[in-house]
């Protein structure tokens, strides 16, 4: 049997590329660049220690800051001081300069020497007059209390005292200075009884006191004139010669 023969109308036909349907590939998604935000964690609680630790060192901080800026302004002030005084050498120097022009001559080493000798010796004898007078002082301020204990007669008792040098042998800063003006009291009360105040006085050879230093007249004060006497008229009596009767010189 012969098979049918296709006609040309019936006759498949194959499809060209054209006539295909057009497929796209799909194109693969670009990958992403963000980055994951990590997921926030609750802060622990912070304790009371570390709260007040904290705190502390803000009050710290705050103290340094201070001490910086008072350390800041202190020197700028000594700087400022520093340079006024500068300034003011400067000014000394020239005014020193106009009234003294012979300022900037050296000076003598000899001259000075000399200069410093004499000051160190005025000095000493400075020193020297005012230990005599504490030292007389202190004799003086202590002499009332021990003769009025020993009944003495003071201006006529500090006269014999003075003119037998026992005041000068007196040491006022020795522990035993009272001790020792006592035994001097006592002693030249002893060796003079008309220094005690009750002791009795010789009656006068004659009616009239007599003026000392009178012509024909005896120049030896009494012992009722001695104690109508400063203590300083006492001593020019001494030194004059008018106290050997009462004295016993």
């Amino acid at each position: 049997m012969t098979a049918p023969t296709e006609t040309p109308e019936t006759a498949a036909v194959a499809p060209s590329p054209a006539d295909m349907p057009s497929t796209q590939t799909p194109v693969a998604a670009a990958p992403t660049t963000e980055t994951p935000q990590p997921v926030a964690k609750p802060e622990p609680e912070e304790s009371p220690d570390l709260a007040k630790l904290r705190k502390e060192n803000a009050t710290w901080r705050t103290k340094l800051r201070d001490q910086e800026a008072a350390t800041a302004a202190l020197k700028t002030a000594q700087e400022q001081q520093a340079a006024e005084s500068a300034s003011l050498k400067d000014v000394l120097a020239k005014l020193n300069m106009v009234l003294n022009p012979d300022a900037n001559t050296p000076p003598d080493p000899a001259k000075l020497a000399e200069q410093l000798a004499d000051t160190q010796a005025q000095a000493e004898l400075v020193a020297a007059e005012k230990d005599q007078q504490i030292r007389a002082l202190t004799i003086r301020a202590a002499l009332p209390s021990i003769l009025s204990k020993a009944s003495a007669d003071p201006n006529l008792t500090e006269a014999v005292l003075t003119a037998n040098g026992a005041l000068a042998k007196l040491d006022p800063s020795s522990d035993t200075f009272a001790a020792d003006l006592e035994l001097a009291v006592a002693a030249a009360m002893e060796q003079n009884p008309r220094l005690k105040m009750d002791a009795p006085v010789a009656p006068s050879r004659k009616s009239g006191a007599e003026i000392p230093g009178r012509s024909g007249g005896s120049d030896q004060l009494t012992i009722e004139q001695v104690r109508a006497m400063k203590p300083e008229q006492i001593e020019e009596a001494r030194k004059a010669g008018k106290l050997r009767t009462l004295l016993g010189g």
